[in-house]
């Protein structure tokens, strides 16, 4: 458990990025006016019949990296508005790359 929130502070750039029950609800509320598309209202159906669960903070924003063998950042994503979806291809391209450094250090030794 990452109880110091380390990850989220990596990815936030040092600050964890916790998004404000207000401003949530305003924009979730907006979710479900016809005429206003916002980013988490997107986010919202692309999330429906999901399942999921509500334990955690949930107002903290999250991310993802690819780190390559050693220690260096192949990818990183950092979700702007909570539920942002990762670009899988671009995850797989840079699991790729990640994955053809390791085996071409591997082939040089």
């Amino acid at each position: 458990m990452d109880e110091s929130l380390g990850f989220f502070k990596a990815v936030g750039g040092g600050e964890v990025d916790r998004k404000s029950i207000a401003g949530f609800l305003w924009k979730a509320g907006m979710a479900f006016n016809p005429f206003v598309s916002t980013r988490l209202s997107e986010n919202m159906k692309l999330a429906k019949g999901t399942d999921g669960n509500l334990k955690g903070e949930g107002l903290i924003t999250g991310g993802l990296y690819v780190i390559r063998q050693g220690g260096a950042v192949e990818y990183a994503f950092r979700e702007a508005e909570i539920g942002d979806p990762v670009p899988m291809d671009e995850v797989v391209a840079a699991a790729q790359r990640a994955a053809y450094a390791a085996q071409s250090a591997c082939d040089a030794k």
